[in-house]
């Protein structure tokens, strides 16, 4: 079985990329690439730091077929970190294809765009939030989401990045993250492209690192 080997910068992002990276795999009813070995570099700044390292790590993985970057924009801009790191990767020269994702601000503004008003939503019931709170219209403009998840739970729960955000992967709405999230159509996309460019042998890099 061919493997899309990970690289993350936290410790609850490794279960959660591959989670919602199989789920997305099994809706476009690919059974034959999984997730494989996923890098926890320990932080972002490493992850820049070591770029390279951590990538030409990957590529020598058993069965990775594709090398897939999924990094926190935080306050940097999405567009201009994917495409700094995607011109990165190319000037490897790696003959394996290469995508990076930037989740604008973080991963949990993906969580936010799943949550309705619903009382039995899944992201309502799992981390106890308020009655009625809604994700607001544009989650990808919500700044410091976990900071959002964390003022609408119950004042007895807290969130916890390495339990709940495993736990949330592994049950939201993806079509409604995809409705709502652009970033999280560009993770999805991303491995539409990786997947496009295994069946093809192409080595891309993507996003495109021009101007």
């Amino acid at each position: 079985m061919m493997k899309i080997s990970a690289i993350v910068e936290g410790q609850g992002d490794a279960p959660s990329v591959r989670i919602l990276a199989d789920r997305l795999l099994n809706s476009h009813t690919r059974w034959d690439v999984r997730m494989g070995r996923i890098q926890n570099t320990g932080g972002k700044s490493t992850l820049l730091k070591r770029f390279e390292d951590f990538v030409q790590y990957a590529r020598f993985d058993k069965d990775c077929c594709a090398i897939l970057v999924v990094v926190d924009a935080d306050h940097d801009c999405p567009v201009d970190l994917a495409k700094s790191l995607s011109a990165r990767a190319a000037a490897l020269g790696l003959q394996v294809p290469i995508a990076t994702v930037v989740p604008h601000y973080e991963f949990e503004a993906w969580f936010i765009a799943a949550l309705d008003e619903s009382p039995d939503n899944p992201v309502r019931v799992k981390l106890q939030l308020t009655s009625g709170v809604r994700g607001p219209d544009d989650p990808d403009a919500t700044r410091n989401p976990k900071g959002w998840l964390q003022r609408n739970m119950e004042r007895s729960s807290s969130y916890t990045e390495p339990t709940d955000q495993p736990a949330l992967a592994a049950v939201v709405d993806l079509e409604m993250i995809a409705r709502r999230s652009r970033s999280f159509r560009r993770m999805e996309h991303a491995l539409i492209e990786l997947l496009d460019a295994v069946d093809g042998g192409a080595p891309i890099v993507t996003p495109r690192a021009v101007p």
